[in-house]
């Protein structure tokens, strides 16, 4: 448990870290640490929705949320809310009073969709490990 809190922790950072430079780009042309306007809102859009991502991942510590899904284990309100969460973090974003009260800049739609994009990447990486995880235990179960 504690080990997935720091590798889920990393993973965020990094999917954070590598919005905010892909924003600086995109705004710039150029790789260069400095304050970027659109990285700072594209790293907060996937901070976001990387965590609301990340809790379809947490339905199950172990097992694929796909697997689930196939078996027809849904969780509506979760669904609701993760539509709900892109929502209001897009209106954040594009409502000029928000994005005002938030120092926001408003993100071209590239921008934007990069930023859903690296978010959700959450999901595979997570469910990769936890497939590792389970082979892993299968591997000690059969040696017991």
């Amino acid at each position: 448990m504690d080990r997935d809190i720091i590798y889920q922790g990393a993973v965020t950072t990094l999917l954070v870290l590598t919005a905010y430079f892909v924003g600086e780009f995109l705004e710039t042309g150029q790789w260069h640490i400095v304050a970027s306007n659109d990285g700072i809102t594209m790293a907060f859009l996937t901070m976001s929705m990387a965590e609301i991502f990340h809790s379809l991942n947490m339905r199950s510590q172990r097992k694929s949320i796909i697997g689930m899904a196939v078996k027809g284990n849904h969780n509506r309100f979760l669904i609701y809310s993760t539509i709900g969460s892109l929502l209001l973090t897009t209106a954040v974003i594009y409502v000029p009073f928000l994005r005002d009260a938030f120092g926001f800049t408003s993100i071209s739609f590239a921008e934007y969709s990069v930023a859903l994009g690296i978010a959700f990447l959450m999901i595979p990486i997570v469910e990769i490990v936890k497939a590792i995880q389970r082979k892993l235990a299968k591997r000690r179960q059969e040696k017991q």
